[in-house]
């Protein structure tokens, strides 16, 4: 694949009172962003 085609993608990630939290996004070249997420994940008591 053409280095130009190929998708590109940020992630960060960081921790706020015990809870992972995260944010992605993925972009196609041409085509603009795919996917785009952002979350958090803790423990369940």
């Amino acid at each position: 694949m053409p280095a130009v085609l190929i998708p590109r993608g940020d992630s960060f990630e960081s921790e706020e009172d015990g809870r992972f939290c995260f944010d992605v996004s993925i972009v196609l070249p041409v085509i603009g962003l795919v996917v785009a997420y952002r979350g958090t994940l803790g423990m369940v008591e």
